[in-house]
């Protein structure tokens, strides 16, 4: 399983050179902290969003997925302060 699966990657990264377009794999983290936990979740997703498309920047962001959504209360159940990390990966095209 494991040798077919690096076989097909190299035959569509060689398939990709010859037509001047290159794939790269990118990767994008973000942290939110809110007092509440789906504010900071979300800013955490925008981040992470952004970042990602920053390491796109000079191509398109072809797929993506969402790799970690974690969120943690730093506060009190009286006074909460939520942090939370999100991930993505995704593959980006270079070129034609």
């Amino acid at each position: 399983m494991k040798k077919s699966a690096l076989t097909l990657e190299v035959l569509l990264t060689l398939a990709a050179l010859a037509f001047g377009a290159v794939q790269l794999s990118v990767s994008g983290i973000g942290v939110g902290f809110a007092g509440d936990q789906a504010t900071a979740d979300q800013a955490a997703d925008q981040q992470a969003s952004g970042n990602m498309q920053m390491e796109c920047a000079a191509g398109v962001l072809v797929s993506s997925i969402k790799t970690g959504d974690q969120c943690a209360n730093l506060g009190s159940d009286e006074n909460p302060n939520y942090m939370c990390t999100v991930s993505y990966v995704g593959t980006c095209r270079v070129g034609r």
